[in-house]
């Protein structure tokens, strides 16, 4: 027997037993079953959902349905009922569920993406929703399909980060209750909209940008008015896109940021200590270079070194072995040579000139001092990328306008100063001492926080500073232009 006929006969044992059960129960009350099996619309919403999981990828009369799964534990656990028909009409939870559709580029999402057209033509299409079971079914799925997909997009984000290149290893918000039963609590009590608006992220930022979203909004709309789309101000269309795509970066963020944390927001070069929300300390960074980019992180920054070693990583070293003499070139840049058990090998002792690149089995450790390129100070923050925050000789690039000369890791300015701010807990420590542990020790001196920090390191384009200000940067990794394109956020409502 073929799969697909397996799969029918098996949706229909189901759509059967359920049908015996709820009219066995309502009989054995002394009432009359409220539903045909034949031309009832739980009976259709039964075909239709059957209909919609037989086709790849799920649909239900062309219309692509994105939350199948959740949509069928839905009815499957409500024993498909209609959830948003009664009546002749359709309910009051219906009509707000269908306000918040018409809002969602409020919160930078294309109202489009939950069934909104749809959802409009069925509904002038019925007039007596109970004479037209089966299109009284699709509506009440796709309303399903809208609020839970809605749903996730606002508590998720609708965009995955891996689907547009956003180099983004951030943990997203945990997940406390399954959609479809947060669905089934919202209709029973009455709070749709309510539902919904405690699904958004609850962070300042976000709320701060949204209103900067509007305001655009009204800008660009105004524009409009007084000349075509096509002539409208590029860089207002710009912008307007550009907030929308970090509103959807709010919504890949966990809830609870801490109280106190440090925030990397590498398109702006920029390093800020925040506590409560507010920022306490803010200084310049080096980030990546496009070819080796930083990736947006977060991390737990639970040590301090002083005069560290920097162990270079593979790709340095490769270029280092290319060269015409290496080991002059390990010399003049106080680099060793270390075996599997962490021994210094002479150079002398190794056959630079029959040396395969991928035959060399050591590393290589850059020694502490004044020619370090992790300067005198580094911190912490394990990470499986190898990222981290650290000082660094080279302090005129701090000048420069476009800091991406690093191979990824981030140098920030006045390190002593933002380690004096972490240790403030640290009764012991002092800028001072820390400055005169760095100046008079030859190797690394270790400090570990009684308390470890979180660190963010975050991708953001478009923000609203301390000073309530709206902020843009340049997209320099050019991570913006296809998550726009996914977000397929529209100019103008429909």
């Amino acid at each position: 027997m073929s799969s697909y006929k397996s799969t029918m006969i098996k949706y229909l044992y189901e759509i059967l037993m359920t049908l015996l059960t709820i009219n066995f129960t309502l009989l054995c009350s002394g009432q009359q079953p409220l539903y045909d099996s034949s031309d009832s619309t739980i009976s259709a919403i039964q075909r239709e959902l059957l209909s919609v999981k037989i086709q790849d990828p799920h649909s239900l009369d062309g219309e692509s349905i994105f939350s199948f799964d959740l949509v069928q534990q839905f009815y499957q656990h409500r024993q498909y009922m209609p959830a948003w028909i009664d009546h002749n009409r359709i309910t009051v939870n219906a009509k707000r569920l269908i306000f918040k559709i018409e809002s969602a580029d409020l919160e930078g999402l294309n109202p489009l993406d939950y069934h909104l057209q749809t959802i409009r033509t069925i509904r002038l299409r019925i007039k007596k929703p109970k004479q037209y079971p089966q299109e009284s079914a699709r509506l009440d799925i796709l309303f399903t399909d809208a609020y839970l997909t809605y749903a996730k997009h606002l508590y998720l984000g609708k965009i995955c980060p891996d689907d547009v290149n956003q180099q983004w290893y951030v943990p997203c918000r945990e997940l406390e209750v399954e959609f479809w039963d947060y669905l089934t609590e919202a209709l029973e009590e009455r709070n749709i909209s309510e539902s919904l608006e405690l699904l958004k992220p609850n962070h300042p930022g976000y709320a701060k940008l949204k209103k900067a979203l509007a305001r655009y909004r009204k800008l660009y709309h105004d524009s409009t008015q007084k000349r075509s789309v096509l002539d409208a101000d590029t860089s207002l269309t710009r912008n307007l896109l550009t907030i929308a795509a970090n509103l959807e970066r709010w919504r890949w963020l966990p809830n609870d940021l801490g109280s106190r944390y440090i925030l990397v927001n590498i398109a702006d070069f920029s390093l800020n200590v925040m506590e409560e929300d507010k920022v306490v300390f803010s200084r310049p960074v080096v980030i990546g270079t496009p070819y080796r980019a930083t990736p947006a992180l977060a991390a737990e920054l639970s040590l301090i070194v002083l005069n560290p070693y920097w162990y270079l990583p593979e790709s340095v070293v490769m270029e280092i072995l290319l060269k015409q003499d290496p080991a002059s070139y390990l010399e003049r840049n106080n680099i060793q040579i270390l075996d599997h058990r962490d021994q210094v090998v002479p150079y002398h002792n190794i056959n630079w000139s029959d040396l395969e690149t991928n035959d060399f089995n050591y590393l290589l450790r850059q020694t502490p001092g004044p020619h370090n390129a992790l300067g005198k100070i580094k911190f912490i923050m394990p990470n499986p990328h190898a990222i981290y925050i650290h000082d660094t000789p080279d302090k005129s690039l701090f000048s420069e306008t476009n800091r991406t000369f690093s191979r990824g890791c981030i140098r920030v300015k006045d390190p002593f100063e933002l380690a004096d701010l972490l240790l403030r807990d640290e009764p012991e420590w002092n800028q001072l001492d820390l400055e005169t542990i760095a100046n008079n020790s030859t190797g690394p001196f270790e400090i570990e926080l009684s308390k470890s920090i979180p660190v963010y390191v975050l991708y953001w384009t478009s923000w609203i500073d301390s000073n309530e200000t709206l902020q843009f940067r340049p997209d320099i990794y050019q991570r913006d232009k296809a998550l726009i394109e996914a977000l397929d956020f529209p100019l103008e409502t429909k």
